[in-house]
């Protein structure tokens, strides 16, 4: 390979399509390289993401009724009776992201005094537009917060039984068209030059390597 090519980093990776027994060995490599980087406990990981603002919801009791349950906020529903059910059915590392977004639902609806049984189809619009007014978050981010609202309503009618109706329904967003933008070679050159040596080079690489 020509050692004066301004692209010779993006068409070294490049010589490795279509060439099966090349490609498994930089795969080895990149798996070995990338193990070493991030070897981090998942623990750590769980810790680092829920630190700071995140509380961590108390189970629900076995004594819990079907009336209590239904006259509770429903911020107070969503922590302490629903999230400690859900996580159950979740990864540790999903239940982490759960949870972040469960406290500011929970939040919201609190500081309303609204409850379960209460929650209307206008509350729950009003919601999703808060989210988009103070937060300037898109629609996909927004369906997130809407599949935690929508399941645990739906939970609350065929697990709790204690709603007969989920107001959540339909209420997905759409989400953008997703416009990507490109790097042109002569930006790919000057990213190499910036990135050269640091521990984010591999990535840089092959990065510009799936582009191409």
């Amino acid at each position: 390979m020509e050692k004066d090519n301004k692209n010779g980093k993006v068409l070294e990776l490049k010589t490795y399509h279509g060439n099966k027994k090349l490609a498994k060995q930089k795969q080895k490599e990149v798996e070995r390289q990338f193990e070493e980087e991030l070897n981090t406990p998942k623990e750590e990981i769980v810790q680092e993401a829920v630190a700071g603002d995140v509380t961590t919801p108390a189970p629900a009791g076995d004594d819990i009724s079907t009336d209590d349950i239904g006259n509770m906020l429903y911020g107070d529903y969503l922590l302490k009776v629903w999230l400690p059910f859900a996580r159950n059915s979740l990864e540790v590392t999903s239940y982490s992201g759960y949870q972040s977004k469960v406290k500011i639902t929970a939040k919201y609806f609190n500081n309303l005094g609204i409850t379960l049984n209460n929650l209307t189809r206008a509350d729950i619009k009003k919601f999703y537009l808060h989210l988009q007014e103070t937060r300037n978050i898109k629609n996909k981010t927004i369906n997130r917060y809407h599949a935690n609202v929508h399941k645990s309503l739906e939970d609350a009618i065929t697990e709790f039984e204690v709603i007969d109706v989920n107001p959540a329904h339909g209420l997905r967003r759409k989400e953008e068209d997703f416009i990507p933008s490109y790097y042109k070679l002569k930006e790919l050159e000057t990213l190499f030059e910036k990135v050269e040596g640091n521990l984010i080079e591999l990535h840089v690489l092959l990065a510009a390597y799936y582009r191409f």
